[in-house]
């Protein structure tokens, strides 16, 4: 039986960037539209751009979560990403238990997003983006978190680091880190 003592309280301070977990959070351990956003990117990167394979498996992965009007937009804020990012986005590849760094501010950008926190939003861009990317790309951004919202994908309050976690578990500077998978 469990004590008032014993329950831990509900996160209400807003999730910040500059903080960062001792241990990277397993994928398993996201609700579902973290863990959809995160194999979508993976899946739409793992060779610089998808074909016509990968681009078929995420419209039917969109289709089957009752987004399928999103993943043109999601297609769209993939390639400004793809173009603007410098240098390249570091995403994993899909049997990737944790998040990279770019995988998880993405995930905070959205929820910035979703939650009508704009600045929040564009201030993390600005940490990954060209100050004009961020413009260009800001806004169909931020729409695609609405609507996402929307269709009942909600990502929830995180706190996410501005360091990249190693195989062992072990906070690395995201400089150090070499991925196999660079999008260019």
């Amino acid at each position: 039986m469990k004590r008032k003592s014993d329950t831990v309280p509900k996160q209400t301070a807003r999730p910040t960037f500059a903080t960062a977990p001792t241990d990277p959070p397993l994928l398993s351990s996201l609700n579902f539209a973290e863990q959809f956003l995160v194999w979508s990117l993976r899946l739409w990167s793992r060779q610089g751009q998808p074909g016509p394979i990968e681009l078929q498996m995420l419209r039917d992965a969109w289709r089957l979560a009752r987004a399928e009007a999103l993943f043109a937009d999601f297609d769209s804020c993939m390639t400004m990403i793809t173009v603007t990012a410098t240098p390249p986005l570091q995403t994993g590849q899909l049997h990737d238990l944790t998040p990279t760094l770019d995988e998880a501010r993405l995930l905070a950008i959205f929820r910035a997003y979703q939650q009508g926190d704009t600045e929040q939003a564009k201030k993390a861009l600005c940490d990954r983006f060209p100050c004009a990317a961020v413009r260009i790309c800001g806004s169909a951004l931020d729409t695609f978190a609405l609507r996402l919202a929307s269709a009942g994908h909600r990502l929830p309050n995180r706190l996410w680091p501005l360091v990249e976690w190693d195989e062992l578990g072990q906070l690395t500077l995201e400089s150090d880190r070499i991925s196999a998978n660079s999008m260019h």
